[in-house]
């Protein structure tokens, strides 16, 4: 679908302007309408018109240092006309409400992850097991104790595989990107639905300026788990394809509905957006099925 595209200038060295609703880089171009988020480098040069225009497209711009590593970003204000009952809402949201959504969106994590194991495996067995342990805000931390499982069975043919977010390197470097274009469709859904990206359930961090979007991606992440699933030991980022693979994730079924990873993202948006002003006794957030 054209509205979740996502473009990556990176290793792009140049300027980057916008004009006649579109997107100029170089000799191509691409309409403004069309692009969710735009992935910028240390080498790129930004015209004011780029800015401009990507606020008025509620384009999401990630600044990303030499790594790859997102270090900032450019969002534009909200349109939408329960923003400020939204902002208040969240600020006043009352612990049990916000213990419950987390338990939801940990629970629907753990689903996910367990659907990218065999169901034959003792692991598969463990997480299923852990899914139904989940209280009220975690306080067991079961999601940690999933992930610990999980990440130690997910690649068969590297079974000593080390989740480590902090390295640019092998099948990290390759979930890391992958988790980048998820966070940026999900960065951009919140404040298309009216909320605060920094008023979290659960990631509270007081310099984390995206506290709810990392408490909104959990349920998406095994999406591209599945994606890097599919590439062997020694695939690098620097592949071209491989990273297209990455992007079109947000283009992949995402449920038995049949919907998409990008627009499930959005739903579950709109659907906090709700919850936060008090609709519904819990937080409804669906799981990743692998088609």
């Amino acid at each position: 679908m054209a509205q979740w595209r996502v473009l990556d200038f990176q290793k792009y060295e140049g300027p980057i302007a916008a004009r006649q609703g579109k997107l100029f880089a170089g000799e191509r171009s691409v309409p403004l309408a069309d692009i969710s988020t735009i992935l910028t480098g240390p080498r790129c040069s930004l015209h004011a018109s780029l800015l401009d225009r990507a606020a008025h497209f509620e384009i999401i711009l990630l600044a990303c240092d030499w790594r790859g590593v997102p270090i900032s970003a450019a969002l534009p204000w909200s349109s939408n006309t329960r923003v400020g009952a939204r902002h208040a809402a969240q600020s006043q949201l009352s612990e049990g409400r916000r213990k419950n959504a987390w338990m939801q969106l940990v629970k629907a994590k753990i689903a996910g992850q367990r659907a990218n194991l065999h169901p034959e495996s003792a692991a598969y067995r463990s997480l299923q097991r852990l899914q139904q342990e989940v209280r009220s805000g975690d306080p067991s931390n079961t999601e940690a104790q999933a992930a610990k499982l999980y990440w130690k069975s997910v690649f068969l043919d590297e079974p000593g595989f080390v989740r480590d977010a902090a390295m640019s390197t092998d099948r990290n470097a390759l979930l890391n990107y992958g988790y980048t274009i998820l966070r940026g469709a999900v960065i951009r859904n919140i404040v298309a639905a009216g909320l605060w990206p920094t008023l979290g359930f659960w990631h509270h961090h007081r310099g984390n300026v995206f506290a709810l979007a990392d408490d909104l991606i959990e349920p998406f992440r095994p999406v591209v788990d599945h994606v890097v699933q599919g590439f062997s030991i020694d695939t690098e980022l620097g592949d071209l394809g491989v990273r297209a693979s990455l992007v079109a994730s947000l283009d992949m079924p995402f449920a038995t509905n049949g919907h998409t990873v990008g627009t499930m993202i959005m739903e579950l948006a709109q659907t906090v957006g709700a919850y936060v002003e008090g609709e519904g006794t819990r937080l409804q957030v669906s799981s990743w099925r692998v088609a």
